[in-house]
């Protein structure tokens, strides 16, 4: 965790103008570790990153037992999108064939849109 910043009397500086009032929560140790883990990694106190994360200004991503992998290549698809994106609205038929170049880049079937 940083040195937090202090004022020329040696008290803690503000971090905002909002008033910050002592609390308290109720957690298990190990809720209160990864917390504490959390902030660190993010150069933080506890109480600065709960406040971000509320305020999205940090994310916390612990990925538990999940597959998150495709079998497509993302940015490829993201090409033909973005390039249907530049089409004007009045080619239709191009910006469907854009979409289904994409959709079967992921290996999505339309079985039943021309």
């Amino acid at each position: 965790m940083r040195d937090q910043d202090k004022d020329d009397l040696g008290r803690f500086a503000k971090k905002s103008n909002s008033e910050r009032i002592v609390r308290s929560i109720r957690v298990t140790d190990e809720v209160w570790n990864l917390l504490g883990d959390k902030a660190e990694e993010n150069d933080m106190t506890r109480a600065d990153f709960l406040e971000a994360l509320v305020n999205e200004e940090v994310v916390w991503n612990e990925e538990k037992n999940v597959e998150s992998e495709v079998d497509f290549d993302v940015d490829e698809v993201a090409e033909i999108l973005k390039e249907a994106l530049t089409l004007k609205s009045n080619a239709g038929g191009k910006i469907k064939a854009k979409i289904k170049e994409a959709l079967a880049l992921m290996n999505i079937e339309l079985e039943d849109i021309d």
